[in-house]
């Protein structure tokens, strides 16, 4: 049965949507899309001048010897000094890290900020899978010891039509 053969039959069945409602839906989604992205494109651009205005600023603070200046009717600038450190990068820094945590705060501390990266998880997890099908185990029992059974997430995507 085609495509159109089976909206015809949902209509025929009283389901209540027309392909009319369902081509406007679309269209109006789509414009909303191209308006969204333009609004993106915008705010990327204005964020980029911001930032320029910003470097300007604070070179112009550092070269007059100011750490704070104030401006009638507008308010204070000033500048903020933190320190920031990075994520341990090689094996041998986590390792050191992560032992320095589990010394200091205790096991459970460490178990507790310990994440692994949701596209990793999945990867590991879909080609876990994979392997168990191919190897002929019951999938219907594959577990990963500690994670959930995956949840089935549904989107919207969008293929433009091809001339």
């Amino acid at each position: 049965m085609s495509e159109a053969e089976d909206w015809a039959k949902m209509e025929a069945e009283g389901s209540g949507v027309t392909t009319e409602e369902l081509d406007k839906a679309v269209a109006e989604y789509k414009a909303q899309d191209v308006i969204y992205k333009e609004a993106d494109q915008n705010k990327k651009s204005e964020y980029k001048k911001l930032e320029e205005e910003k470097k300007k600023l604070m070179e112009l603070l550092t070269k007059a010897g100011k750490s704070k200046y104030y401006v009638e009717g507008i308010g204070t600038v000033y500048f903020v000094n933190k320190y920031l450190v990075t994520t341990p990068k090689t094996i041998e820094e986590k390792t050191e890290f992560f032992d320095y945590l589990r010394e200091t705060f205790g096991e459970t501390f460490l178990m507790d900020k310990l994440g692994v990266y949701s596209a990793t998880l999945n990867k590991i997890y879909n080609d876990s899978f994979t392997e168990a099908k191919e190897a002929g185990d019951d999938v219907s029992l594959f577990k990963i010891p500690g994670l959930q059974p995956p949840q089935v997430h549904t989107s919207l995507n969008f293929r433009k039509e091809t001339k």
